[in-house]
């Protein structure tokens, strides 16, 4: 069955967690540690929701915070378009 993208949100997201660390000098700085893109999601929190869970699965920790400091949440244009057609989406 063929469906439309009006049927599937329009927005993908990526969430990219990291770590704060400190160098020798006492200066703070953020290192990406991984990040999880979310292709179809109702709303921006079921796509947090989602990549929080992803991550935490990935590495085999019971929660996000047990490996990362923190996360950033970023919204893309969906590849496919506004009017685009596609097969069996994920």
């Amino acid at each position: 069955m063929n469906h439309t993208s009006t049927d599937f949100p329009s927005t993908s997201y990526r969430v990219i967690f990291f770590r704060d660390l400190v160098n020798e000098r006492g200066e703070r700085y953020r290192v990406s540690i991984d990040n999880v893109e979310i292709a179809h999601a109702r709303s921006r929190e079921r796509a947090r929701e989602a990549a929080l869970r992803r991550f935490a699965r990935r590495h085999h920790v019971k929660s996000w915070d047990h490996l990362a400091d923190g996360y950033e949440e970023h919204e893309m244009p969906h590849p496919w378009g506004r009017n685009a057609v596609t097969a069996n989406p994920l």
